[in-house]
């Protein structure tokens, strides 16, 4: 008679899926995904708002009102957010506001396990 051996399965684990054994070790780091938000001249622009949107799931993300200001630019998506897209990445409308006007684009973010990435979209945001 044939016994399952549960440490002889896990062994599998790497050559069948991909998965590792080594520990993921991640930085305390906040990690946050920036962009430079101009007006329709090309001039840059303050006191920005930005709103994100996940297409997949519908959740709404206020990213001005919960991520730290941190680095040139405005904040977009950030590590108080990696629970919101899958590692492999999920489509995301990033929308910006300001004095009244508002731009949105298309992005892709994901994370590497530890700290969110963004995977496609551009790096200014067009408030015309």
């Amino acid at each position: 008679m044939y016994r399952f051996r549960p440490t002889w399965a896990l062994s599998l684990c790497p050559m069948l899926s991909g998965c590792g054994t080594d520990p993921i070790v991640c930085t305390a780091s906040f990690e946050t995904i920036t962009a430079v938000a101009v007006d329709g001249a090309g001039q840059p622009l303050t006191e920005v708002t930005v709103t994100d949107t996940v297409r997949r799931t519908g959740a709404v993300l206020n990213v001005t009102a919960n991520t730290p200001s941190i680095g040139p630019g405005v904040t977009i998506f950030s590590d108080g957010f990696l629970q919101t897209v899958w590692a492999s990445g999920d489509e995301v409308i990033v929308v910006a506001t300001a004095a009244g006007r508002s731009g949105s684009a298309d992005y892709r973010f994901g994370s590497d396990g530890c700290h969110v990435r963004k995977l496609a979209g551009p790096d200014t945001l067009v408030i015309p």
